[in-house]
């Protein structure tokens, strides 16, 4: 899984540098056209009361996203992934579909919203708004390094919000 996981990096590194020979214009970079493929790896702990007791919540989230700049500074996407959570003793995982948004400033910020439809096996489907802020730390024209974080509010009335901290590489095509 290592070798695997560290061939893509290799890979996309040096895809995108052969690229960036191409054209180092770093003006454009949020332009109406471009192609945005990326993939985080967050997590989160924090300690939760549930009925007149406290857990340790662990939380790994590994996701995978692609979108499209629909105008300048704006894109729009598909953002799929899975989330194994510990609470205590009890261990649950899921897998998560759905839209998000994404908008860019010139000083390479980002804020992002979206709808996730979350899947488990052994309990009922919820869905969730992750609202994000983030930034872009570019190494070239379409490879960045994407720290963020990102609260999750739940749509299953329950109170408890998730906050994740995520490490992201943004791949950007024209």
């Amino acid at each position: 899984m290592k070798k695997k996981l560290f061939f893509a990096l290799g890979a996309v590194v040096l895809l995108t540098s052969v690229l960036s020979a191409q054209d180092t214009d770093m003006t454009s970079l949020y332009n109406k056209g471009r192609w945005i493929l990326g993939t985080q790896l967050g997590g989160s702990f924090s300690i939760v009361s549930v009925k007149d007791s406290e857990d340790n919540l662990t939380q790994l989230n590994i996701e995978l996203d692609g979108g499209y700049f629909v105008m300048d500074n704006l894109a729009v996407g598909l953002v799929s992934g899975f989330t194994h959570t510990k609470l205590g003793d009890t261990d649950n995982s899921n897998f998560h579909i759905g839209p998000f948004a994404r908008y860019y400033t010139n000083m390479n910020l980002f804020f992002g919203a979206g709808y996730l439809y979350s899947s488990t096996k052994d309990s009922e489907d919820f869905g969730t708004i992750p609202v994000e802020i983030g930034y872009a730390y570019f190494f070239n024209r379409y490879l960045a390094l994407e720290p963020a974080i990102t609260i999750g509010i739940p749509g299953n009335n329950s109170n408890n919000f998730i906050t994740n901290f995520g490490i992201g590489l943004g791949l950007y095509l024209n």
